[in-house]
């Protein structure tokens, strides 16, 4: 029973991926994004501490995108009409984007440039 409902999740956690990639250009960005970043935390020279952090921050960037898409979702199949509240509850999604975006170039300009 629990490996059906393990499967069950995985399987819809992977149609939500793979559904996002084909859809949305600002997922696929950020997975383009996502390769290149644990490519470079995978190869650079640090130490242990640094290289979780480095891998840590794509994965990071890559989820809060996939939340956000969710909210835009969400938002456009409750109301196509223009509604101030919906439209703020998307800004916030896209400034955690942002934000976490910024706390990717941080880390990885600390660790790598010191």
């Amino acid at each position: 029973m629990v490996i059906k409902k393990l499967n069950s999740a995985l399987r819809h956690s992977l149609r939500g991926m793979s559904a996002s990639l084909r859809q949305d250009m600002s997922v696929r960005l950020q997975w383009v994004l996502f390769v290149v970043l644990i490519t470079v935390a995978l190869f650079v020279n640090v130490t242990t501490i640094e290289r979780l952090f480095l891998l840590i921050a794509p994965f990071l960037l890559v989820v809060v995108e996939l939340i956000n898409t969710a909210i835009e979702r969400a938002n456009d199949a409750i109301s196509k009409s223009f509604s101030t509240d919906i439209q703020l509850s998307k800004d916030c999604a896209s400034a955690a984007v942002l934000m976490t975006l910024i706390m990717v170039v941080l880390v990885y300009s600390v660790i790598i440039f010191g």
